[in-house]
């Protein structure tokens, strides 16, 4: 056994010795939502979480999420309190003292929307409440079976519906309490009109102007090449008055690389403080072009007509938008993303096909 999972398995077997404290009186109007720890993930989740407050409209309803994606659901007027802290990963004294408050908070319901709990998130979950609605856990490996076959008894699962949309795979939750999945639902990102008066002018934007184009995904496989990346963006910068940039990782690469691109004065270059600024970038541009899918799901919460790059494959399809205005430029990964041209991504674009309006792949 490898000695990090030997460390592992100590601190799961730590948690699992932790239960709710019997003497906190229950709290009878107050419940506990867990979520996934991608940003994506959390715009994706923004209806269910919506739902559940509807459910249950007399509780109070708290949301613990990750430091990551906090900001996405920090100003919903549905959410009681945040915690934020890492399931899978996090094995810091902030992380414990955060898990032995929400113990003691002695909750009424704990709701887990994470279905990709690893052994080490099984075990803080599990040391929460005694019964736990979940939805069914996926398999990940033999060390998450053994956590969940000693938790088993914790939680509550609804039943498994296989889908191709993240979000209808979140609604399961729902026939736990007896509830129908809505046909029509959407994703909301609530940012504060004075947030959003302050970043929009300390961002320099303008509303309507301009496409989004972000080459950088979380890893290299849904990312672009800084070749394909540069034959793009000279592209864009011909084609529209204004491209905005982010100026970080693959993109950063290319603007300090070449001086005649970064000072065209087409281009936008937005020095972003957090996540929260980009969700409003994409508010005030006209289109957006990702390989990034979370960014993808900003456009769609913010009504922006949006192209992804992305290989496809039954794995992936999963995280494609549900509904709203997007076309998919199908990628094959030769490390980065490529088995495309520059004229693949140009005709998806909103600039040569206005009319263009709902899903298209």
């Amino acid at each position: 056994m490898r000695l990090s999972h030997l460390f592992d398995a100590l601190v799961c077997r730590l948690y699992l010795s932790r239960r709710p404290d019997k003497k906190c009186a229950s709290q009878t109007n107050r419940i506990l939502v867990i979520t996934y720890d991608a940003i994506g993930d959390m715009v994706m989740t923004t209806p269910v979480l919506e739902c559940l407050k509807k459910v249950f409209p007399d509780s109070e309803m708290d949301i613990l999420c990750s430091p990551r994606n906090a900001d996405i659901i920090r100003y919903c007027d549905y959410i009681s309190e945040l915690f934020a802290l890492n399931l899978n990963s996090g094995k810091s004294f902030a992380e414990w003292r955060i898990l032995s408050l929400l113990r003691k908070k002695s909750y009424t319901r704990i709701i887990n929307l994470f279905d990709e709990a690893g052994d080490l998130a099984l075990a803080k979950i599990s040391s929460l409440s005694n019964k736990i609605y979940s939805l069914p856990i996926v398999y990940k490996n033999q060390r998450q079976q053994r956590i969940l076959s000693y938790v088993d008894k914790y939680f509550k699962f609804s039943r498994e519906n296989k889908t191709n949309s993240f979000t209808e795979r979140m609604f399961c939750i729902l026939n736990l309490f007896e509830q129908n999945i809505p046909d029509i639902f959407k994703y909301k990102i609530c940012i504060p009109s004075q947030v959003k008066s302050n970043a929009v002018k300390r961002l320099g934007l303008s509303k309507g102007k301009g496409i989004v184009f972000n080459p950088d995904g979380s890893r290299k496989d849904n990312s672009l090449s800084e070749s394909m990346i540069i034959n793009i963006l000279t592209t864009l910068l011909k084609q529209y008055e204004r491209v905005i940039v982010f100026p970080y990782g693959l993109m950063g690469q290319v603007l300090n690389k070449n001086t005649e691109l970064s000072k065209n004065k087409r281009l936008a270059i937005i020095d972003t403080e957090n996540i929260i600024d980009v969700v409003i970038t994409v508010e005030y541009a006209a289109e957006v072009l990702t390989t990034d899918t979370a960014l993808a799901h900003f456009a769609i919460a913010c009504e922006r007509p949006v192209t992804i790059i992305k290989a496809r494959s039954d794995e992936v399809l999963i995280f494609d938008p549900p509904y709203g205005d997007f076309g998919i430029v199908p990628a094959k990964v030769k490390g980065f993303l490529g088995g495309f041209d520059v004229n693949d991504v140009m005709n998806k674009l909103r600039l040569n096909k206005p009319e263009a309006k709902g899903g298209t792949k």
